[in-house]
């Protein structure tokens, strides 16, 4: 619903309703599709046609490995992609093998390089008058954080993570109420506060333990960490809170969901608002997450929904729409 609020849209099969999808591209300024090279859609949305009708149109094309070679039209399940690409194998576990990834790295890594293109060419349309193609691919972005390029040149990590972090002064830990706090230490002068209103300063003149930071094997960082883990299980969340701030240490307290959304920083910076939704009712959702000085930007108080749109007959008006795999905008 956060992504749809403030927006009209209007689903159909491009295939049966092609004369709604050409009218709806004649006004618009960019149209999305992730279609394979190969699928027979391709034929409707193809870039030659439509900029036949509308010079002014922003094409973006995003497959899943590229428009040439023998997987060109693979499915791009990010997972697949990032299998693929290296990521699983370069991230640190807590066992040695790839791991899997539950962020959506490349989604996201796909989404910037396509707003980057979209926005660049409505730029130079501002200069040209005409619009362009723009290609991308979810291999493109997960490649943008392949460690490929920089990873022959780095010593690889001499011991595994654990689930809650591998650092020892750089991880999540509970406390003796249940909550979880994360430890921030990044060098090491943060270590050596943290260890001392710890209470285990002493424990760093070991040279097994490398300072805090870099501990001789994966053995003597693990006694360490166990160490650190065990300290902070005698006092509660909050306590720590109070000391690890008085000292100036690096923390955060492991929020939930819930909780996050109490945080002062988010209420202080409009970071959430309260709408009507006609189905659910009233709900909390995010607020505007970027702010303009000359467009600040009004919240919408509705949500629209495809279903409500087609059946009011926004089809015939609606300059914006969603058409089987394709997105098509105009100032929406």
């Amino acid at each position: 619903m956060v992504w749809d609020r403030g927006k009209e849209s209007v689903s159909l099969d491009i295939s049966s309703e092609q004369d709604v999808f050409r009218k709806l591209a004649l006004n618009a300024d960019v149209l999305i599709e992730d279609f394979a090279p190969s699928s027979a859609y391709q034929k409707i949305v193809n870039y030659g046609e439509l900029r036949r009708i509308n010079p002014r149109l922003v094409h973006c094309s995003i497959t899943a490995y590229g428009k040439q070679g023998p997987m060109r039209d693979e499915p791009g399940d990010e997972h697949l992609v990032m299998a693929r690409m290296g990521i699983l194998a370069s991230q640190p576990g807590f066992r040695e093998g790839p791991v899997h990834v539950v962020h959506p790295v490349v989604n996201l890594g796909t989404a910037v390089l396509a707003a980057q293109g979209i926005t660049s060419s409505l730029y130079a349309r501002e200069k040209t008058g005409f619009g362009r193609k723009v290609d991308t691919s979810v291999m493109a972005g997960s490649l943008m954080f392949s460690p490929k390029i920089i990873g022959e040149r780095l010593e690889q990590r001499p011991f595994q993570l654990t689930t809650a972090g591998g650092g020892p002064f750089y991880s999540v830990f509970e406390c003796a109420d249940g909550n979880w706090i994360q430890i921030g230490c990044i060098h090491g002068g943060f270590v050596d506060i943290a260890a001392t209103v710890m209470g285990i300063a002493d424990l760093l003149a070991d040279p097994r333990y490398g300072d805090g930071r870099r501990p001789e094997s994966e053995e003597a960082r693990a006694e360490l960490f166990d160490i650190v883990a065990n300290v902070l299980k005698t006092k509660p969340c909050a306590e720590w809170e109070r000391i690890f701030e008085d000292a100036d240490v690096p923390y955060a307290r492991a929020s939930s969901t819930d909780e996050s959304m109490d945080n002062p920083q988010v209420i202080a910076n409009d970071m959430l608002l309260q709408m009507n939704d006609p189905i659910v009712g009233e709900v909390t959702q995010m607020g505007n997450p970027i702010k303009f000085t000359h467009t600040p930007g009004g919240d919408s108080r509705r949500a629209a929904f495809a279903w409500a749109a087609y059946r009011r007959g926004a089809v015939r008006d609606s300059r914006c729409g969603t058409a089987r795999g394709a997105r098509i905008g105009a100032a929406c």
